[in-house]
């Protein structure tokens, strides 16, 4: 007589494993699943919610410009004082013409760094006064050179001139002469080992090399 074989067994161990691997898997999915729902959630509530007052930022001024990088929670706003208008100035003197001229001069104003901490929450890190613009909204940039190597790029409207100062401290670095005023953007590329910021105005395009 030949001996007979349970070949029950091993399917058995691997049906029981398989089973196993089956129930863990559906318990991430599950985690998963709430965990995208809990981030739609607060995306929706943000979105619900309308335009957010960053704190300490009321009494600033007028916001003309904002700075931010995609690696790190750093943001710049760039301020300037407000206007106060005078309730005899009529509506032809508020607003200026197609004759009027559309360049600005230099008004003493600010730079200020915020660290964003989650949500809608903010950290004022510090502020510098800054010569900006009393009529455009400049463009600003941060450039983000590696190993937590920020450095923040705006124009000088008075000086005529880039300026690069470090982040956190807001300490100027550098000074770049634009010949051609104003500014009207600002831009930061790596090329290979190559680290490029391009500067735009009205008639020319310049390159630094940083």
């Amino acid at each position: 007589m030949g001996s007979s074989v349970d070949y029950h067994t091993d399917g058995d161990k691997f049906g029981e494993t398989r089973g196993e691997g089956m129930k863990e898997l559906t318990r991430e999915s599950e985690v998963l699943i709430e965990s995208v729902s809990i981030f739609k959630e607060e995306r929706r509530e943000i979105a619900n919610a309308g335009p957010y007052l960053v704190p300490e930022s009321e009494n600033q001024g007028v916001c003309i410009s904002l700075a931010s990088c995609p690696k790190s929670d750093d943001i710049v706003a760039s301020f300037r004082p407000k206007v106060e208008m005078s309730s005899e100035m009529t509506l032809s003197q508020s607003f200026p013409t197609p004759s009027t001229s559309l360049t600005g001069h230099g008004v003493q104003g600010s730079h200020v760094l915020y660290k964003r901490l989650g949500g809608r929450r903010y950290q004022k890190l510090g502020s510098t006064c800054a010569n900006v613009d009393d009529l455009r909204l400049p463009k600003s940039a941060i450039l983000d050179r590696g190993n937590h190597n920020l450095l923040f790029a705006s124009a000088d409207d008075t000086r005529r001139e880039l300026v690069l100062q470090e982040l956190p401290s807001l300490r100027a670095v550098q000074h770049l002469t634009s010949p051609s005023h104003p500014i009207r953007d600002v831009k930061y590329t790596r090329v290979g080992e190559k680290e490029l910021l391009s500067c735009l105005s009205d008639d020319m395009l310049q390159l630094f090399s940083l």
